[in-house]
């Protein structure tokens, strides 16, 4: 048995609200201390809309309501609210939310983005998917403004390549890697199935995923981009891309450790003491995990706290099955249980 502090999970997406299958703040929160993290953070969404004080405060106090783990929330920066982002000030980041390609994203509106990186708190990052056209432009302007960047969601050669470039330059910036992207690519996309291919967002090439590990001391965070995409009763498919990455993500990170691509504490900079610096998050007291590292567990989606029972590495056997969650002192997740009340988590506020 090993002793790890209590996880964050710096990139979780609930949605589902608008499926039949849906990912509420009770099983979202029980799926992240199932799978070892007692803190994440939630990114605003198509569904979860976080873009003024009125729906981050009202999200907030249903999250509070009923989760059983601590809960931060990543709002949106948009062209509509990038001159009143005071409203959304209690949030640890901005995420520069829309489409690369829709001419009336705020990635399209240089007046608009500069308006956000002037007035944004300098000790929160604004976020940004690396998947972007205008990544080199976006860290740019971040040096520019003395502005921390966080990068989210790397894949490629190319993104690694513009973030060591920045970083070479003393700009603020970090940058994240979810588990699709460094143990998955094209390459095994011929070896998934049709419908775990549906759960996945787009792979990178094989080159591209090992210069990701070529470069892992670049990598300031790991996530697990958990997508909480529902099941459309009438179809009987996922609505879109998503699976439940939770409460599997902390074992796939322990397989590279076993395999000596890691250590125990790459995972712990990686997943607790970079994103609470990164985030400017205050530090979890009492807050632990148990985990069976000398002994495997076979993924069985089947049986996940998670609403959302689908995941690409079902059927894999892996490392590290999480045996206990504290948090502030008190047992929430046992033996495979939640022992905590419903609304026993809180919200996170930065510092």
């Amino acid at each position: 048995m090993h002793t790890l502090p209590g996880l964050i999970d710096i990139q979780t997406h609930r949605f589902g609200t608008a499926s039949d299958q849906k990912e509420d703040w009770i099983s979202l929160s029980s799926a992240a201390v199932a799978g070892g993290f007692t803190s994440i953070l939630v990114h605003s969404d198509s569904e979860i809309n976080l873009c003024d004080f009125l729906s981050l405060n009202n999200t907030s106090n249903l999250a509070a309501r009923d989760a059983v783990c601590e809960i931060g929330f990543v709002a949106a920066a948009t062209v509509e609210n990038a001159r009143s982002l005071e409203e959304i000030k209690d949030a640890v980041a901005v995420l520069l939310s829309g489409s690369s390609t829709d001419d009336t994203s705020i990635l399209n509106n240089m007046h608009a983005l500069n308006y956000v990186f002037r007035s944004w708190s300098d000790d929160k990052p604004i976020c940004v998917d690396a998947n972007i056209k205008q990544l080199g432009a976006i860290l740019f302007t971040s040096k520019i403004h003395n502005q921390p960047i966080h990068i989210l969601n790397v894949s490629t050669r190319e993104q690694i390549d513009l973030i060591r470039e920045a970083k070479e330059l003393k700009t603020n910036v970090t940058c994240s890697v979810a588990p699709h992207h460094l143990f998955l690519s094209q390459k095994h996309s011929r070896k998934l199935s049709t419908e775990n291919m549906a759960l996945i967002p787009d792979l990178a090439t094989e080159e591209d995923r090992k210069a990701i590990w070529k470069n892992i001391h670049l990598i300031d965070c790991f996530s697990s981009d958990h997508l909480g995409i529902g099941i459309n009763s009438l179809e009987g498919k996922p609505t879109g891309n998503g699976y439940s990455g939770l409460e599997t993500a902390l074992s796939l990170y322990l397989y590279a450790v076993k395999g000596g691509f890691l250590t125990l504490e790459d995972i712990i900079a990686r997943c607790y003491t970079n994103p609470m610096k990164i985030f400017n998050m205050p530090e979890q007291t009492d807050s632990w995990i148990e985990i069976d590292f000398d002994n495997t567990w076979i993924i069985d989606s089947s049986i996940f706290k998670s609403n959302i029972k689908r995941s690409p590495f079902s059927g894999l056997e892996l490392p590290g099955k999480v045996l206990k969650t504290v948090i502030r002192g008190e047992t929430v997740f046992e033996n495979g249980e939640i022992i905590r009340k419903q609304g026993s988590g809180s919200t996170i506020q930065p510092l």
